[in-house]
């Protein structure tokens, strides 16, 4: 997969259970190493870039996974642990 996304631009991933969505952004986040290749972001190979990467990559997941007992902010703070 070669992709080259320029500044301004936005992604989305999108496609069918086991097409290999969250797999990809968790090699981009760092969290997996490719089978075959490299990854680069911003210039940098991943992972001197994760840092970088993880500050620009967002996530929508399909289904909201927010715990009811704890607060905006204590979401948002879990929520950011998760990502980093």
């Amino acid at each position: 997969m070669s992709l080259d996304i320029r500044a301004g631009e936005c992604l989305g991933v999108i496609g069918p259970n086991g097409a290999g969505k969250t797999t990809t952004i968790r090699m981009c986040l760092g969290l997996v190493g490719p089978d075959a290749g490299e990854i680069q972001a911003f210039g940098m190979p991943i992972p001197r870039a994760v840092r970088e990467a993880k500050k620009r990559i967002g996530v929508v997941t399909q289904f909201d996974s927010l715990d009811p007992d704890f607060s905006c902010a204590e979401n948002l703070r879990v929520y950011g642990r998760y990502f980093g």
